[in-house]
């Protein structure tokens, strides 16, 4: 399920950005990222099937993913009032993600860039037309995305293929391009 909640994130952000080049699912390697860095999961189960099922009626699926990441976002308080706040999305990562230590010493780099690119687009755009904001889901993407370019030797698998996923990201691609398919 969390490779599920992977997906339907990384799809919200493609809401925001334009579409997203066909190269990037074009990969030589079957490797996935977890594969390649184990990277802790971040929600719970639970909470996103009931976000996700809030949403499934939707005519517009992409307006439908933005609007489960901020489903998410919301109950873990994250997000409110059409904002994603800083200091409480931290504290969800740091209780999933940062409660591992190969991740923990990462984690805040990745943070504070994730979040101050959300910040730079915002100053930029508006959202009137948007049902549900793109932040809670640019996020995720940039958090995971991050955490897996920064991925910690001591975890990380030198197989063949992981340089292959690395290098996808590096090129602007989408985390679900290199994460596992439902």
């Amino acid at each position: 399920m969390l490779n599920l909640w992977l997906m339907v994130l990384s799809f919200a952000v493609t809401t925001h950005n334009s579409t997203w080049d066909k190269s990037c699912f074009e990969l030589k390697t079957s490797k996935r990222a977890d594969d390649c860095c184990d990277i802790p999961g971040s929600f719970d189960e639970a909470l996103l099937k009931r976000c996700y099922d809030e949403q499934k009626a939707s005519k517009n699926e992409q307006e439908a993913i933005k609007c489960i990441a901020e489903c998410v976002a919301r109950e873990l308080g994250a997000y409110k009032n059409h904002t994603l706040i800083r200091e409480n999305s931290r504290l969800v990562f740091e209780s999933t993600i940062g409660s591992d230590p190969n991740f923990r010493p990462v984690l805040g780099d990745v943070f504070e860039k994730c979040f101050n690119r959300i910040t730079a687009i915002e100053a930029q755009e508006t959202y009137k037309n948007a049902t549900c904001h793109f932040a809670p889901a640019f996020m995720l993407n940039c958090v995971e995305s991050g955490l897996f370019e920064n991925c910690p030797v001591s975890i990380w698998n030198e197989g063949v293929g992981c340089d292959e996923l690395k290098e996808k990201l590096e090129q602007g691609c989408p985390f679900f391009a290199i994460s596992e398919t439902l």
